[in-house]
């Protein structure tokens, strides 16, 4: 009994350590995939608000800085951490 407990815990150590390299790799993928495509979406808000509000490029710097933070914010308030 416990040499079976053995090798199924030897087998399981090896499965594992032969996966993780790929999974990793594959979570790593994913991520890169998820910020291209997040910065791809924050581009093309910028340029559709330059382009619909020309003068007021500033002003879409500060409206963003302002969303960020609060987002922030609300983030930590839902957890409970306060500051």
């Amino acid at each position: 009994m416990i040499l079976e407990q053995l090798i199924l815990g030897i087998l399981v150590v090896a499965v594992v350590v032969l996966l993780l390299p790929f999974l990793l790799v594959m979570a790593g993928v994913a991520v890169a995939t998820v910020f291209w495509f997040a910065a791809f979406a924050a581009l093309l808000g910028a340029w559709m608000f330059w382009l619909v509000f020309p003068g007021t490029y500033g002003v879409a710097v500060l409206l963003l800085a302002l969303l960020i933070g609060l987002l922030l914010i609300d983030r930590r308030s839902r957890h409970g951490a306060y500051w």
